[in-house]
């Protein structure tokens, strides 16, 4: 029988392909074929790819300093968080690749991220309605001693300093901001349009 997590992953996925990423196709596929390892841990095997632990942690602090973290907005906010980072750094804080998306700036990592921090007790998720019906996971950060000692207090002042920028900034305000980015406006990206689609974006455009 399929447990919980299991069953929530499945769903996850499934909506992450419906709102137009064929990619996880390939994550149902790991997914059935998943096990869990660790009797009393309940992880599951999405992927055999290492998956970056400063990544997770900027993944799991960004959730936790969001009122309302979607994978739209975690996806967004680090994006803009890299952003402004490698306009002053010339480096990125996590290790994501951002392409040119149908809801902006998008890396397809971001669901492992999500599905791994969920499975180790980090994350949690619900089911969330819009105004209008349509069914969205909501995350949020379940464990409270969650380590972020990757993060240097310079990079975390950067990402503070974002997040006080976007106070009360849901999904469509978040892409809305990511359209207006220079790496968008290199690639002449519009909202709903499909200039660029699927080219990566260059974070040192001018």
């Amino acid at each position: 029988m399929m447990g919980y997590r299991q069953y929530l992953t499945l769903r996850t996925t499934l909506w992450l392909w419906h709102s137009g990423c064929v990619y996880h196709i390939l994550e149902l596929l790991m997914v059935a074929q998943s096990k869990v390892i660790g009797k009393n841990k309940g992880y599951l095997m999405i992927t055999d790819q290492k998956l970056n632990k400063k990544t997770k942690q900027l993944i799991a602090y960004l959730i936790d300093k969001h009122a309302v973290a979607t994978v739209t907005s975690i996806v967004k906010l680090c994006y803009l968080s890299d952003l402004v980072y490698y306009q002053t750094n010339k480096e990125q804080i996590s290790d994501l690749q951002y392409i040119r998306w149908h809801y902006g700036p998008y890396d397809a990592k971001i669901s492992q991220y999500l599905f791994e921090l969920v499975n180790e007790g980090v994350v949690d998720s619900e089911v969330a309605f819009t105004n209008d019906g349509n069914e969205y996971f909501r995350y949020f950060l379940k464990d409270k001693e969650y380590d972020y000692s990757l993060l240097s207090a310079k990079e975390l002042d950067a990402i503070n300093s974002l997040l006080n920028s976007l106070v009360g900034y849901g999904a469509k305000g978040l892409i809305q901001v990511a359209y207006k980015t220079k790496p968008m406006s290199a690639i002449k990206a519009t909202i709903g349009g499909k200039e660029g689609m699927g080219l990566v974006l260059d974070l040192a455009a001018k």
